[in-house]
């Protein structure tokens, strides 16, 4: 495991540029976002690597270099998915900005629909999985992994929650005609969805949810916030480090719900901050941020079928490069598929 941190550090480190003279204005494009991302869900694999196989089981085999590794994937936690949220929230309200009407008309086809196909086509592979295994689930709980409310060995949760905040989108977006009256109802609809799925759920269904429409606000706010912020350098540092001072502050709160929430909106305004002086050109990480949701979804397919098969380490790497090719080949076919249906 710690040279696949190695390795992601190196490339990261060769493939960034710092520029402290002048903000990079492209901070939030499409291009740094998916990078950005890309990192991430390399951290999402390692956390589901290490979790699916056991703390002990992993101990066994696992070299004491590896500790500091899991140390930081245990401390950073739901955090490794802020920025999916945010850059997602940040995304859909840049295009609405730029033509409301014909974007939100198109959402539930191009966005919701588009989802729950690949989604759909993902939990069925699970269902293979399963049979080959010998694994077998009540009819219900299958019928709920459709739309991620259950779940039959994939990652789940996180595709229930879009489910629900994209129809909250469509519903805010389509009643209230003013664009911040629209953000103000599915901003309270987020809070209130937060409330119910803590009541219901585990705290990571909703703890880090806040941050879709925190972005969806950034993005809202741009032009004020780069002004002041990005006004110049003294004003990016103190801006920087207030953020940065108050995170490490909640640290210890950070198992509360609400508090937590906070906690991950200043994790990822922390990293888009950064993103404004430091510029990554990585066609490595672009490539896995592309395939984010392959990665992501699909990665418990070789994980299971390969575990306790093999020595730790030829496992993790079997599993991580059978992952990024199921994923390829995911997005290829189902990219595929989609434009045929679509068309």
């Amino acid at each position: 495991m710690i040279f696949i941190f190695i390795a992601l550090v190196v490339i990261y480190i060769s493939s960034i540029s710092l520029n402290f003279k002048k903000f990079n204005k492209d901070y939030l494009s499409i291009n740094n976002t998916t990078i950005i991302n890309g990192i991430f869900v390399i951290a999402v694999f390692i956390s589901h690597f290490y979790n699916q196989n056991c703390y002990s089981y992993y101990l066994k085999y696992a070299n004491n270099f590896d500790l500091p590794v899991l140390k930081v994937i245990t401390r950073l936690g739901q955090s490794m998915i802020v920025t999916f949220w945010f850059y997602s929230g940040y995304g859909i309200f840049e295009k609405i900005k730029k033509d409301r009407k014909k974007y939100i008309d198109s959402f539930f086809k191009k966005r919701f629909l588009k989802l729950f196909l690949c989604f759909s086509i993902a939990v069925t592979l699970f269902l293979v999985m399963n049979l080959i295994i010998g694994e077998h689930y009540k009819i219900g709980k299958i019928i709920l992994s459709y739309i991620g409310l259950e779940s039959i060995g994939n990652s789940n949760w996180y595709i229930f929650v879009i489910f629900i905040l994209y129809l909250a989108i469509i519903f805010a977006f389509k009643i209230f005609k003013k664009e911040r009256t629209s953000l103000i109802v599915f901003t309270i609809i987020s809070l209130v969805y937060i409330y119910a799925l803590s009541i219901f759920k585990e705290s990571y269904w909703c703890n880090t949810l806040i941050c879709f429409p925190a972005g969806m606000w950034y993005s809202y706010f741009k032009e004020k916030i780069e002004k002041v912020v990005f006004k110049n350098h003294l004003n990016y540092l103190i801006t920087l480090i207030s953020i940065l001072l108050f995170f490490i502050a909640l640290y210890k709160f950070r198992t509360n719900i609400y508090v937590h929430s906070v906690y991950s909106i200043l994790f990822v305004l922390i990293i888009v901050l950064i993103s404004a002086v430091v510029t990554t050109k990585s066609k490595i990480l672009l490539f896995l941020g592309q395939n984010v949701f392959g990665i992501y979804i699909l990665q418990r397919i070789p994980i299971t079928l390969l575990y306790n098969k093999l020595n730790i380490y030829v496992y993790l790497g079997l599993s991580f490069a059978l992952t990024l090719l199921i994923a390829v080949l995911f997005k290829y076919l189902t990219d595929k598929l989609w434009n045929r249906i679509y068309k």
